[in-house]
């Protein structure tokens, strides 16, 4: 389980093969609303239903050397089929562990089908690229069970997306912390 921006999501996974998982996750996702952002309104954006989600995903994960490699395909459909679906593939390269603490570097390609750059983004209803990411994910283990977490993300819009009205900007950058249990 986890949450992040709004979306509440959990799920679970099982390893079919030595070094081969397959899960499924289901996801609350909150809303926009026009009106709890002047410049929404002023460019016209949709409003965005409050909606769930159910998603699958098969992820590989291998050691290359002494690197730790990870290699996850997702995707993901919300009931509301107006609001439409996502996939997404990353890549996680682990770069240290020592101490307790981990740390990775991942990249990431999210596309959309064509109800998704209508609903969020006010485009024209075609599918394409999302958005593009690079990042670094840390880890320290506090207990056996608890450990802190943090990251940090580079995304950039791309196609229908970025050329909306809605976009402000096709570059941000994200950093989130949190507190984690390992079951």
């Amino acid at each position: 389980a986890r949450t992040t921006q709004g979306i509440l999501e959990g799920g679970i996974r099982n390893e079919l093969a030595p070094e081969f998982w397959a899960g499924a996750q289901i996801a609350y996702e909150a809303g926009r609303k026009r009106s709890e952002a002047p410049f929404l309104e002023t460019v016209g954006a949709p409003d965005i239903k409050t909606s769930a989600s159910v998603g699958l995903h098969l992820e590989w994960d291998r050691q290359f050397g002494q690197m730790p490699v990870s290699f996850l395909i997702r995707a993901r459909q919300n009931f509301d089929t107006d609001l439409g679906g996502q996939a997404d593939l990353r890549v996680n390269f682990g770069v240290f562990q020592r101490w307790g603490l981990e740390g990775a570097v991942f990249t990431q390609a999210t596309w959309g089908t064509g109800n998704t750059m209508q609903s969020r983004y006010g485009a024209a209803p075609h599918s394409g690229l999302i958005f593009a990411s690079v990042g670094f994910l840390a880890g320290y283990d506090v207990t056996r069970h608890w450990l802190l977490v943090g990251s940090f993300e580079l995304r950039k819009l791309y196609d229908a997306a970025a050329d909306s009205a809605v976009t402000e900007r096709t570059t941000n950058h994200y950093a989130s912390a949190g507190l984690a249990y390992r079951f």
